[in-house]
């Protein structure tokens, strides 16, 4: 069944960055995003090069800088169109759950470590990005940027992504050069340039939701609380009903299940909702 055959018959829909780079499936589970005929084309080699050679210093006055800019419109009209382009066409960032996360990790078959950028910028190199497949092979010639790449197994890879739901992290699947799947990163939402992109200049591509939404059994819930501490996009929410998940809000991480004793909080698709007015 072709992807629009799906939408119209109901029984799935896909985004529209999906419906154009997933061939019939969510465009990270499509094994031509991975393929080493994609990493090996002129384009994608040129970004990825030019993504690792990028010096951290000068990566964070232009990071400040064009978040100085969303503040005055004149600025905004020029720095927007640009960050724009570079997302949608080449780092396009999409939020997901640790178990697709640890999906993405096995289908692309290889993995490594190195420092994520964003934090690096304010001189924290700890190794919390997830290099896929043949990244390796690029990203180990930049040391001084990777803060030196770390190979892991995929088990090893996976595992680690999954213990980093202890901590303060939004898990996300980028491309380097759309529609390649570059990394899983393991994001910190106080110095992560695709969220502020996004919440600042309405960049959807630079931290795109996720595919699904997260729902509370109220059946289920003890009123605890522990979720509402947990999330991170202020989508957790009380009233006179008890502890609920607003749809428009919700990201899609799943950070708030992970702490969730009672077991009462349950994925359910995007589909559910008005998908294009809340990607």
């Amino acid at each position: 069944m072709s992807a629009l055959l799906a939408i119209l018959c109901g029984v799935w829909v896909l985004c529209d960055f999906c419906l154009k780079h997933g061939g019939g499936k969510k465009w990270y589970e499509n094994e031509a995003n991975f393929s080493k005929k994609l990493f090996e084309e002129e384009e994608t080699q040129v970004f990825m090069h030019d993504y690792f050679s990028r010096s951290i210093e000068k990566s964070k006055q232009t990071f400040e800088e064009n978040l100085r800019s969303a503040a005055i419109p004149a600025l905004k009209r020029i720095v927007e169109p640009k960050l724009q382009d570079r997302y949608q066409n080449y780092l396009h960032h999409q939020v997901v759950p640790t178990e697709v996360a640890s999906q993405i990790i096995r289908t692309a078959s290889r993995a490594c470590r190195f420092s994520c950028v964003c934090r690096k910028r304010y001189s924290d190199s700890t190794k919390y990005c997830v290099g896929l497949g043949f990244v390796l092979d690029v990203a180990a010639k930049y040391p001084d940027y990777t803060t030196g790449v770390e190979e892991l197994s995929i088990e090893e890879a996976i595992e680690f992504v999954q213990r980093l739901d202890s901590e303060k992290i939004v898990h996300s699947v980028s491309a380097l050069r759309v529609p390649y799947v570059g990394m899983v990163c393991n994001c910190d939402l106080r110095v992560c340039a695709p969220y502020r992109y996004r919440v600042t200049l309405g960049i959807k591509s630079a931290m795109y939701k996720s595919e699904c939404l997260f729902k509370i059994d109220p059946d289920k819930c003890s009123q605890c609380g522990e979720c509402l501490k947990k999330c991170l996009f202020g989508a957790v929410k009380v009233d006179e009903n008890g502890f609920f998940i607003d749809k428009e809000q919700c990201f899609g991480c799943g950070m708030c299940r992970t702490v969730c004793e009672e077991k009462a909080i349950v994925s359910m698709p995007r589909t559910t909702i008005k998908i294009k007015e809340i990607w």
